[in-house]
């Protein structure tokens, strides 16, 4: 896996396996599609990571090439286990959200996570700029999705990595969830013209 926090460095391929199943005659990897300008992402009005309306939330931003999700958080004294060093839990949410974005940027689906691994490498510190990106590794048939994430420092220093499986997000539950969304009026837009026009 590149660990670099840079979206434009060297990328693994998606592992689509309806994609294979439909070529069976081509490779076994889906090519990744060629990078783009980084874009906003739309955030929600509840969400504990990205609710703009929630109090108690985190209120970080994410942003994509097309391929990579991204967020950057510094980190409060308040979101501390031991002191001066972050909770694994923030460290472990904040992984699992860029996670679903990786997701959602890749195939337009909504994710809830089924299963996620967490290696801690080094402490997060309070007041020092995390960087965090999401990679959609492998799609199975759209019914199951393989992804990585990491948490570094702004030098690069491995904050921690993980691994996760997600599960899609029914239709009718995802047309619900479209509704909690804000932000940007054109950025909205097409954010919930590409989850409604994206292929079963």
């Amino acid at each position: 896996m590149n660990h670099s926090t840079d979206p434009a460095a060297p990328r693994e391929p998606v592992h689509d396996e309806k994609c294979q199943a439909d070529h069976a005659q081509h490779s076994d990897e889906t090519p990744s599609p060629p990078a783009h300008a980084i874009q906003k992402l739309p955030h929600t009005r509840s969400c504990y990571v990205c609710g703009e309306s929630n109090p108690m939330g985190l209120k970080l931003r994410f942003e994509t090439d097309g391929e990579v999700a991204i967020c950057r958080f510094v980190p409060v004294p308040e979101h501390s286990g031991f002191k001066n060093t972050i909770h694994g839990g923030i460290t472990a949410t904040v992984l699992d959200e860029v996670m679903v974005w990786a997701v959602g940027v890749r195939v337009r689906r909504f994710v809830y996570c089924a299963e996620m691994t967490v290696r801690y490498a080094s402490p997060g510190r309070p007041g020092a700029l995390i960087i965090g990106t999401g990679r959609l590794m492998t799609n199975r048939r759209n019914k199951l999705f393989e992804t990585t994430g990491e948490l570094r420092t702004e030098e690069g220093a491995l904050i921690a990595s993980a691994t996760g499986k997600y599960l899609p997000v029914p239709d009718t539950v995802s047309e619900e969830v479209l509704k909690d969304f804000t932000g940007d009026p054109v950025v909205l837009d097409s954010f919930i013209r590409s989850f409604r026009s994206r292929e079963p």
